[in-house]
């Protein structure tokens, strides 16, 4: 919860396992451990973060998807419209 927390509040931030663990005062090794306890890696937590924050925008404003893309941290629309059907099973359009 502390990690997606992290990332909600800036999630266009380029999040490294080194910036986490510094922020949380442990080492890598504790933290891939307690996240493997958890069945999810911390790339699966960003990502779900992100995709999560995508799917509040496009419900509640009218930002252009593009826009939206890179509020929540892609670059690339073709890679968050990826990202975002596979945890929604739909286009991010569909939202709108």
């Amino acid at each position: 919860m502390t990690i997606r927390n992290m990332v909600s509040s800036d999630p266009a931030y380029h999040w490294s396992t080194g910036e986490i663990e510094d922020r949380l005062n442990i080492s890598g090794a504790t933290l891939r451990r307690r996240l493997a306890a958890e069945n999810t890696t911390l790339s699966a937590v960003i990502t779900d973060t992100r995709v999560a924050g995508a799917l509040q925008l496009l419900m509640t404003t009218r930002i252009p998807i593009k826009t939206v893309a890179a509020r929540v941290g892609y670059a690339s629309v073709a890679s968050f419209s990826r990202q975002f059907s596979k945890r929604y099973g739909a286009e991010p359009s569909v939202f709108r």
